[in-house]
């Protein structure tokens, strides 16, 4: 075990080393981006049912500090429209650009080349609005795309675990959307943009007074499990790679357990996915 460890650290530490930019040379990348092979920017899923979420019709009352302080801010139910406000403040889309010939959506979350490799999955329990089920955001519809039902047995075992109401967000990587600019440092900036999009539900969830939590005790083959990855149909190079999994629950709630028994990953694979994934592009 030792070895592995060992193993996993050097591996990484030599591609740190190797993908970064030095003085003489920079890391190695086409040189040139190829637009005729331009990544997609939208992930959707083909064959599934899109359940639409409000969007507000109002900038929240808080003040900026509301941001960073949760205390400064009321507690609100989980439901539909609250999903709809947190997906959008985090991960929606913020403004649209143009130029002659060419139109494009920038978002809340920031990204490297505004490229977006990062895609976001939602595991509900039943809620005002919503059926209780495994949902992918699609921030240009501001939907979320049910690819399977989530049965209530299963539900209150994860509740029971968590010892909390709330929920599960997910966040996975499609590679080449970075890779076709990026090159060789496509792996870095994935894990930037990341790290914007898990401070963006962060951010949002304050304001509603929920915590995100990071269920780091999960790994990326139990995630997948979780997502049905395994059962899904990717177009060529832009399969989904998890990422990290999180528990959003009211703020100030007791410690949350950062693991999920094995038994309930496993029942995850019984679950029936549909979907097919697509990208598409404006």
């Amino acid at each position: 075990m030792k070895t592995e460890i060992d193993s996993a650290i050097l591996e990484t530490l030599l591609y740190h080393e190797q993908t970064k930019h030095h003085f003489h040379r920079y890391a190695k990348s086409l040189g040139f981006l190829d637009w005729a092979n331009q990544p997609n920017p939208f992930r959707f899923y083909e064959g599934v049912t899109a359940v639409r979420l409000p969007l507000l019709q109002r900038d929240p009352a808080s003040e900026h500090l509301a941001l960073y302080e949760r205390s400064r801010n009321a507690f609100q139910d989980f439901s539909r429209e609250t999903i709809g406000t947190f997906l959008e403040l985090s991960l929606g889309l913020s403004a649209w650009k143009s130029i002659p010939g060419s139109t494009w959506a920038l978002r809340m979350n920031p990204s490297s080349g505004n490229l977006h490799p990062t895609e976001a999955h939602l595991i509900l329990p039943a809620l005002p609005g919503v059926t209780a089920g495994i949902f992918h955001y699609n921030p240009f519809l501001h939907a979320l795309e049910s690819r399977a039902q989530v049965p209530e047995t299963l539900w209150q075992q994860i509740k029971e675990h968590l010892h909390t109401d709330g929920f599960l967000v997910a966040l996975s990587s499609i590679f080449w959307r970075e890779a076709w600019k990026y090159g060789e440092r496509a792996f870095r900036y994935c894990q930037h943009d990341v790290g914007h999009a898990l401070a963006g539900l962060s951010f949002s969830a304050n304001l509603l007074a929920w915590k995100v939590t990071w269920l780091n005790a999960v790994s990326d083959e139990e995630i997948a499990r979780l997502l049905g990855f395994d059962q899904t149909q990717w177009p060529e190079f832009e399969l989904e790679h998890p990422e990290l999994l999180c528990f959003v629950h009211r703020a100030g709630e007791p410690r949350i357990p950062r693991d999920l028994p094995r038994q309930i990953v496993l029942e995850f694979s019984g679950l029936q996915f549909q979907g097919i994934g697509k990208s598409f592009r404006v």
